[in-house]
This record gives structure tokens, sequence and C-alpha cells, in this order.
């Protein structure tokens, strides 16, 4: 597996080994002194001693830990007492460590130049250097010389390069120092030492103090260490630190441009303090697909779990690397985006759980991967350049409660419009003459005329028994006709119990877990008694049967002269026409009365549902306001971190109703050349003056059944009479218009609601595409800040540079601890001041994609980011100037 860069280790930097000049209290015992180290599992130890080191001190302590089985690099650490008093009266500690390269009789023979204070030669008449034989000459012991800090300073600058020490200072303790307010020349001193020295030794209170810039005029930030300062076996492992940087000296040098973040003086390593899904290792060979010349060299690549940066020349396969990883996770979001089908035949992805740090593999056929966000190349300004998309994809990123309206009213409304289709048509059935047969005009002239057609037929002799007879028989057939209604009724009402039924068993199967349940539905006293009621009705006909066999027989003893059976079919027929007028004007009142409720009840579902739609409105605002306090269990300043991501954005849901959406949609459905542009007015303003709707108030109005559509004789009638009109819309596209009118589906299309968002006061259509790309970045990234792997493929593509410098980079910065950061890019400001824990360059040899990895600290690396990123080289020499190093 390739260098992961940067990660946590154990750092002790202040240990005094079994050499040590003063208070040593080891008794020789090398062995239990590498032991400890090593049991400690330290990747960092610096060897300490007062002034100058023992003879070859730093290998020996080397040779120790590796005898012990301990890996950690030993880093060389003296101790110099200043000359400079506290002012509690002592002499203030520095140190200086040294760069491994450097062995211990190198910094020894170069000490010899460095000249000491002799405490009891006041005069000064004998100049002692720092060795051990000069002091030794002098009569001195380490206890009796100091060094003034200026002359350890200007030592070290011609001695050394720079980049082969590091002064540290000891701001606690005994001979400590801390700069305070209005102590004269105290505070001067102190100061000086806060310049002079680029880390401090100390604990959390001091990390806090030396954090601030505003210390004094000028400060910078500077790293806080802190360590165990050990002189016995037992003092090992209780106090360290925990650095973030290669186990090199270099990685040390890192924490003066990172004094913060770099460094941890918890007791446990921040990967478990800030636990976290990453993707940690992944294992690649062979060509993208088949029949393609480029190829992936065999490589196994480890992932650092913060920050980590793909560089590389173009055409590289920077990209190429991170469209594999989609493909693998996410391929339905490659199968738009052209032929990109990358099966090379070795691609495995490790990836690490966040809970147990269990690892698993997930390969093309093997495990499912995790849901992680992926911003490919560009993605953000094809997503910007649309406002309703983008609006549409900030709403999808906010947890928002929707009522779903085809669940709801969608079904519903659709059963109401077919009802009124079939009532209308059965007002407009027609005979082969033409007549609507179902109109009370129509009607009342077939009663009239059977009515008289009876009288014809009838003398006064006989009338009073044909009377007698046909109201008999009208008798019964009202009978039938009501017995035929009973039974359509049982059999409706059984059928709807049944659909009920069926849907509280789903409700109750859902309402087991709360131990609830809905009571059964019955009506089988209803079913019964209409069964009895039928079963009545046909013992009440046969009744009337008798009666009249009775008076047919009456009549022939009267001798009518003509067939009294034929006489009285004749009435009867007529008298049956006439019970039929009868019940279709009945049934007509009937039909106008539920097509009046169901106009009513389409006008309540249409206000439940603009209502729901301008609650889901109210939900946008209300969730944005939700995720700007955070989540239960979040730190402070995590939920500090998403309001710093926020800044500037707003958003508040609203209703939009896009009247050029709704009367291009509705074309289809009406007669166009009724609407043909003439005398001034264009097509659309004279539909607009038609429908007479043109907002979101307008349209409500409409499909409230309001009379507002004006007609040909400019009376206003409302959209059912104006719907029937088939000048204007055919009969066959009427319920298709009307769907298109008041079912949510079909509303869809030009009536919705928005995410209204502003950026920095400015709404979308108002902001450039890198504004806007920024935007829904910054969404993306509060929505779900801390967990998942965040992968963004050349974020300067999408974004404008001033928002990458001033807010990006110290959002990367932030949201690294959180969140595993894979970005690729050719700006050097990401992967410098962004202080990217990992660098891995891409090359291309011939169609061989191959990756380096390393970390930003490392000299070589830093060669290579400097040729291969435009501006790698400013970037590091201002972040070099900003600490004072350039």
């Amino acid at each position: 597996m390739s260098d992961r860069g940067s990660t946590w280790g154990k750092w002790d930097l202040h240990v005094h080994s079994p050499d040590t000049h003063l208070a040593n209290e080891y008794s020789g015992d090398w062995s239990g002194f590498a032991q400890k180290v090593a049991a400690g599992g330290f990747a960092v130890i610096g060897v300490t001693n007062y002034f100058f080191f023992a003879e070859d001190e730093i290998e020996r302590t080397g040779q120790a830990l590796q005898d012990a089985g301990a890996s950690a690099v030993v880093v060389g650490n003296l101790e110099f007492r200043l000359t400079q008093p506290n002012k509690d009266g002592e002499a203030i500690n520095a140190h200086v460590l040294f760069d491994p390269v450097l062995g211990t009789a190198e910094i020894n023979q170069r000490l010899s130049r460095l000249k000491l204070i002799n405490t009891l030669d006041a005069d000064g008449a004998r100049p002692v250097y720092c060795t051990e034989r000069d002091i030794s000459a002098a009569g001195l012991t380490i206890a009796n010389i100091t060094v003034e800090f200026r002359d350890l300073r200007e030592w070290l600058h011609a001695q050394f390069n720079r980049d082969d020490y590091v002064l540290i200072g000891c701001p606690v303790g005994y001979g400590s120092f801390r700069p305070q307010r209005n102590e004269g020349r105290g505070e001067q001193i102190a100061t000086e030492l806060d310049k002079g020295c680029a880390i401090m030794f100390g604990g959390l209170k001091e990390r806090g103090f030396f954090a601030d810039a505003h210390r004094y005029a000028g400060a910078i930030a500077k790293p806080v260490l802190q360590g165990s300062d050990a002189h016995r076996i037992n003092e090992l492992g209780i106090n360290y630190s925990w650095v973030k940087a290669k186990p090199t000296f270099d990685g040390l040098r890192q924490l003066i441009y990172e004094p913060t973040e770099r460094v941890s003086l918890d007791l446990d390593s921040p990967e478990h303090l800030y636990p976290k899904p990453f993707f940690s290792g992944l294992h690649v060979e062979g060509p993208l697909s088949a029949g393609q010349s480029l190829a992936f060299h065999r490589s196994s690549i480890g992932i650092n779990r913060d920050l980590v940066a793909i560089i590389g020349g173009r055409g590289t396969g920077k990209s190429v690397l991170l469209d594999s990883v989609l493909a693998l996770l996410q391929p339905e979001r490659l199968s738009t985006k052209g032929s990109l089908d990358y099966r090379p035949p070795a691609f495995t992805l490790d990836f690490t759980k966040q809970n147990d740090g269990e690892c698993i593999e997930i390969t093309r056929d093997g495990s499912v991967g995790p849901d992680y966000l992926h911003v490919r190349q560009k993605e953000l300004q094809d997503i910007a350049l649309d406002p309703n998309k983008l609006s549409q994809e900030i709403k999808s990123l906010l947890p928002i409660a929707t009522n779903d309206p085809l669940v709801d009213v969608e079904e519903e409304v659709s059963a109401l419009l077919r009802e009124k289709e079939e009532i209308f048509a059965w007002f407009q059935e027609e005979d082969e003459e033409g007549n609507k047969i179902n109109t009370p005009r129509y009607n009342d002239k077939v009663k009239r005329t059977n009515e008289e057609r009876v009288n014809t037929l009838t003398n006064e002799k006989n009338k009073l028994l044909v009377t007698e007879y046909n109201g008999n028989r009208k008798l019964a057939g009202e009978a039938l006709i009501l017995k035929n209604r009973l039974n359509a009724f049982r059999n409706k009402l059984t059928t709807t119990v049944g659909e009920l039924s069926d849907e509280v068993a789903a409700l109750n199967t859902q309402l087991e877990p709360h131990d609830k349940r809905i009571p059964a539905i019955d009506v089988k006293p209803q079913v019964d008694a209409l069964a009895q009621f039928a079963i009545d009705i046909t013992a009440y006909t046969e009744k009337l049967d008798v009666t009249s066999a009775e008076l047919l027989e009456k009549l022939r003893e009267q001798g009518i002269e003509q067939d009294p059976k034929g006489l009285l079919d004749k009435v009867e027929g007529y008298q049956r026409e006439v019970a039929r007028a009868n019940d279709r004007i009945e049934r007509y009142k009937d039909k106008k009365a539920r097509a009046e409720s169901l106009n009513r009840l389409r006008g309540d579902l249409m206000v439940a549902h603009l209502e729901d739609i301008a609650t889901d409105a109210a939900n946008i605002g209300s969730a944005f306001q939700l995720l700007k306090k955070g989540q239960e269990g979040w730190r402070p300043e995590q939920v500090q971190l998403v309001n710093e991501l926020l800044e500037g954005v707003n958003i508040e849901g609203a209703v939009h109703f896009d009247a050029e959406a709704f009367y291009t949609g509705m074309e289809p459905y009406l007669n166009m050349r009724k609407f043909r542009a003439a005398a001034g007015a264009s097509k659309r303003e004279k539909l607009i003056a038609k429908l007479s709707v043109n907002s979101l108030d307008t349209f409500r109005t409409l499909v409230s059944g309001a009379a507002v559509v004006l007609a040909d004789d400019d009376s206003k009638v409302s959209i059912d009479r104006f719907v029937r009109d088939t000048e204007y819309v055919s009969n066959s596209d009427a319920l298709n218009f009307m769907d298109y009118l008041f079912k949510p589906s079909q509303q869809r299309k030009y009536l919705f609601v928005r995410a209204g968002l502003t950026y920095r006061g400015k709404p979308p259509e108002r902001l450039s595409v890198g504004q806007r790309g920024t935007f829904f970045l910054c969404m993306k990234l509060a929505t779900d800040p801390f967990g998942s792997p965040f992968v963004f493929d050349q974020p300067e593509d999408d974004l404008d540079n001033e928002f990458i410098v001033n807010d990006l980079i110290p959002i990367f910065r932030k949201i690294k601890k959180y969140r595993q950061v894979i970005i690729a890019t050719h700006n050097a400001n990401l992967v410098v001041n962004a202080d990217a824990e990992q660098i891995i360059i891409a090359h291309n040899d011939a169609e061989v994609l191959r990756y380096e990895t390393g970390a930003i600290e490392e000299p070589h690396m830093r060669e290579k980011i400097c040729v291969i990123l435009e501006g790698g080289e400013t970037a590091f020499r201002q972040r070099e100037l900003k600490y004072g190093l350039a």
C-alpha cells in the first residue's frame, strides 16, 4: 500500500535519556527506557539533554529503541538556560530540535562555536564555549552557565541551514516565560522570546494563548506541544502530543504553518475523537474498458482519511481515477454522460466504517458501496445554469416533509371528474331522431302525449276500471323500478365496503406497533334490510298481479266490444311511457344535484390541495431554519461550521404559478383558431382575456368554480360552462382539459413550490454561474456536513476564485475533521493553504496511468507541486511570509 501522507501519531519531543546531564534518575537503564518508549507506541521521540549531547547519544537512543522493537524516529533536543530571567528570577529555558540527518558528533562539534555566559564570572574574563571540555576546563558545571538568547539565535543562523533546526520556547513550568501586559521590561523580554521561537512547549492553557494572533501587535499563531520532560522511566508516556504529520523533521516543521489543526493535546487520538467513514485504499490494474489503450498501472493506493489532493498535468488521469470510483459506486450517474463505461479488470475500493473501524472491500460484483457526495467536473456549473433545476436540487437537499398529491387527492379528483363526465354524457343522450331523451323538457312532452293517448282509448263506462287497472300496473312498474334500485344500491354498498375493509386491514397492519386498531366496517344490518325490502316488494307486485287479473275479468263481464286485454295493454304501454318519463325527470334532478355536489367537493379538494402546496412552501423555510440550528448530538463547533457554510444564504419556500407554461400546456385541448392573433392582440393575450388567469390567486378563483371566464356575449361563466362550449373545447377534449386544470399531476407542469433562494442578498438569476455553484456547494455541504466522504473534481472549474481563496479553503480546513475530502485540482491554493494531508500525483506514461503519493511537508513533493501547479511556488512563498520564515 502506498504512502497515506500525514497521519496522526503520538509524539514526545521532550524526553531525557539515561545520558541526561541533570536530574538523571534512570540509573543507566537503557533497556527499561527503550521498552517503555516502545510500549507507548510513539512515532517521534525528542531525546533531550542540556547544552550538549553525551557521546553518540542520539544514535545510541535510536539503537536502543530499535532493539526494543520500537519504530519511533529520534530527534535531538538540546535544552538551554537563557541569561534573561523571568519574573520569578529563574533563567528561562529554550530548546533547539535538530534534523536527524545531523548526528550527535556534528551537532556537538558546531556547539564549540556557541559562546556561553559564566554566571560565576561577572566580568566575563574567561570566555566559555558550549562543549563539555571547555565547560569543565573552566571549572564550571551545567548549573553555572547560561546563554544569551540573541547569541543562541545568531549561532543557529550561522552554523545551520534554516531547515536544520527548530527553536522552541518554554512558557510554562520552571524557567518559563509568559508575556504579560503592563510588565515593562519583562513583557518586552517575553515578547522577544515569543517572536524568536517557532514552537512552544506547554499545555491546553498555553495552546489557547499562543493560538491568539492578537496577543501582541504582529503576532502569529504558534503550535504548542506537550512533552513529558521525563527524567526517569515512570515519567515516560504521561504527557505527550498527537501530531498529524510524517514522523520526520519536515513533518515537525509543517506544524509551524499549521499551528493548531495538526496538533492535539488530548489523551486519545483525534481519529477516535472524530470517527468517520472513509475510503482507505484503492487497488487498480488494467485498461479502463475493453478496447481502450488507456490503462491503470498495477497500483495499491493508500488513501488518507482527511484531505486528499490529486494533482497532475492535463490528461494524466485525475478525473479518470475519480470517475472510475463513481462508476463503481454510482454507475447510474455516468449512464447519461456519454460512453464512460470504466470497467478495468481490477478495481477494488477499501472502505473503513465509522463505528468499529471495520474495513470492507467494494468491488463491482461484491458489496454495495456507501452513500457519499461526489461532484463531477463542471457538474455544479451544469446545475447552476438552470435556476429551476438549482431550486429543485436545493429542495431535495432539505429535510422537508411534503404532501404527495398523487396519494392525497389525485384519485379523488380523477374519479370526481369522470363521474361528472358520465353525468354530462347522460344529459346528452339522444334517440335516433336527435332528441335529448333525458332532459325534463323532452320527458314532459312524452308524459303529455301518452296521457292524451290513454284518454282517447277509454270511455265513461270503462274508464273507472281502466284507470284502476292502469293505476295498479303503474304501482307494479314503480315497485319493480324501486326493487332494481335497491338491489343496485345493495351491490354498490357491498363492493364499497369490501374496498374500504381492505384499506382498514392495511392501516391496521401499520398500527400494530402502536397497539391501535380500526374497528371493522359492519353494514350487515343495512344489507339484510335491503334484501328483505326486495323480498317484500316481490310479494307486493305478486298481489298487484292478482288484482290486475281480477280487474281484467270485470272488464269482460261488462261486455266491452273490443278486446279488453288489447285495450289494457295499450293503455298500460302508454302509462309505462309516462312512468318512464317521470323516472327520467327525477333522475335528472338527482344527477343535477349530484353534479352540483361534485362541483362543491371539487372546490373543497382544490382549496385543501392549494393549502397543502402552501404548507410545503412554508416547510422549506422551516427546514432551512432547523438546518442552521444543527442536529441533536452535534458539538458547538459543528453547528458553527454549518452556519459558516450558510453565511449569506437565505431560503424561503414560495408557490410559483408559471402563467406561460399554464397557457402553453392547455393549447392541445382548445380550438386555437378562436385565439388567433388579431386586432393588435396576441394569441396569449386572447387566452388571458378569456380565462382571466395570470397569477396564483386568479388560478385559485378559476378552479373554485366562480364565473370568471369571458363568454362571447361578454358575460362571465364558470369553467364548467366554458368547457361545454364546443366552439372552444370539443367534447372529446373536455375531460382532458379538466384533468389539466384540476389533477395535481397535471398542475405540476405550471404550479409548483420553488425554493426562494438568495445568496448574499441576490436571487440566482442575478448571480454569476460561479456564485450559483458556490451557493449550491455550500448547501450540499451544510445539509450533509459530517460523515460520508466528499469527492470534488476540479472545484476551480465551477467556483469563483474569490470564494475558493476566502471561503472554500477555510471550509475544507474545518470540514475535513468530520469527513474525508478528496479533490482533483490545478489550484495550488487548495493544496497548500487548505493543508492537504495527502498528495496524489497522477502520471500518464505512454497511456499507462500511474499514481505517486506523499505528504505536503516532504521536500520532493513540494518541488513537484511547484512544477505541476501554476502558482505553487507563490502559494508556498506566501505561506512562509505569513509565518515570518521567508
